[in-house]
């Protein structure tokens, strides 16, 4: 048996609230306060009938006040079932009870005593503006159907109108405009909030697999060769078993680390493996968080396809610059190099590339056999475009550096 609970332990319970679910927690806590008002304003239908001598039709008026107490019943258990506001159902099953509740409520009343006697219905009746308000989004049907209710209230208290009429119609806009504007914020404080969670998590998850592609895979492959491995490799096993360790643990604490430090850390995890790297970092300025990942995981895939592929003694070269709203990065190495139209590009890099361009960034490979390979990378702000894969990479860009990761 089920119980409408004013503990948290109904939302923390519910499948729809979960990571990254603060909209869905957001719209859960305005239909539960609908749910509340509905059901607290249910008890004014029966202040009228204190004055049954003077109804007209007082039967009529209680079975009214009953209908409505059954609407209101109705409305909680709805509103548990779909647990969002905006529901058609809800909202608009509760637009047609409320029409009808005035036009023929307002029929218990004598004509002359009806806007008296039907003060008491005003908050039942002005909820229904409020399920509206929060129920708006980008359309005029909600405003036409305030526009519906007032002119049925007004249809409802003929002939008995007064001054007191205004301040009724006016509370119908006033609801609406009030569950509005304050659902408008509300559903976007849970945006936003959405979004920084997936992106805090889209962060973690870049962070683990440049730690494991750059650091882990490298050592793996490296030890299945076979052979001596040297001072060189034990030294990198031990500062990537560190890694593993702090994020098993979730050990890492202390401010985010600069994106100079990010940089030298993914040029030194593939320089420990022999790889020979001279480094120039002009940095004015950290990019944003997630930009910084992405870029550092490219520097790292580039750095180890020259170990791969550009041939032993291969001098690599890493130049980064950057200001307040841009990043360039260049990976050169005096390898091989490649002839772009024979290698097709490894699912390590071009992975790399579509998460640099779906955050605004370009990424552009250049290289010819005997020539080495060179890697520039370049951002700055603009809007996030949705990419549908790779293409468009740029001249000779089809050879990936020849990974095959």
């Amino acid at each position: 048996m089920s119980r409408w609970s004013l503990a948290p332990s109904w939302l923390a319970s519910d499948p729809a609230v979960g990571s990254g679910g603060v909209v869905a927690a957001t719209e859960l806590r305005m239909v539960r306060m609908l749910a509340f008002v509905r059901a607290g304003t249910a008890g004014f239908v029966y202040v009228p009938l204190i004055s049954w001598n003077r109804l007209a039709l007082p039967w009529l008026a209680l079975a009214v006040a009953i209908a409505a107490s059954l609407h209101s019943a109705w409305f909680v258990w709805w509103s548990r079932r779909v647990k969002t506001p905006s529901d058609p159902v809800l909202v608009w099953s509760d637009v047609a009870v409320a029409v009808v509740f005035m036009l023929v409520g307002s029929r218990a009343a004598p004509d002359l005593a009806r806007n008296l006697l039907m003060t008491p219905l005003v908050p039942y009746s002005l909820v229904t503006s409020a399920v509206l308000g929060f129920s708006a989004r980008r359309s005029m049907a909600p405003v036409l159907a305030v526009a519906g209710l007032m002119a049925t209230w007004v249809i409802s208290l003929y002939p008995d109108y007064g001054q007191k009429l205004g301040s009724d119609l006016l509370g119908f806009v006033m609801w609406y405009l009030v569950a509005f504007l304050i659902g408008r914020e509300m559903l976007n404080l849970a945006r936003q909030a959405d979004i920084a969670t997936a992106r805090a998590e889209r962060s973690q998850k870049m962070l683990a697999e440049r730690a494991i592609h750059n650091k882990l895979l490298p050592i793996i492959e490296r030890v299945a060769q076979g052979g001596e491995l040297g001072e060189n490799v034990s030294k990198a096993a031990r500062k990537a078993a560190i890694l593993g360790r702090a994020f098993l643990g979730d050990r890492r604490h202390g401010p985010p680390p600069t994106f100079e430090a990010t940089l030298k850390d993914a040029v030194e995890g593939v320089a420990a493996l022999g790889l020979t790297v001279r480094t120039r970092f002009l940095l004015a300025a950290d990019p944003p968080p997630e930009i910084a990942e992405v870029f550092a995981t490219a520097v790292g895939e580039a750095l180890n396809n020259a170990r791969r592929h550009a041939g032993p003694a291969v001098l690599v070269e890493v130049q980064a610059d950057s200001g307040p709203d841009w990043l360039d990065i260049t990976v050169i190495d005096d390898g091989y190099g490649f002839d772009p139209e024979q290698v097709a590009p490894g699912l390590g890099f071009t992975g790399v590339y579509a998460e640099v361009r779906a955050l605004g960034g370009e990424c552009f490979i250049t290289a010819s056999p005997g020539e080495g390979t060179s890697v520039t990378l370049h951002w700055e702000p603009r809007p996030v475009r949705d990419i549908g894969g790779i293409g468009g990479i740029g001249d000779g860009a089809a050879g990936a550096a020849g990974a095959d990761t």
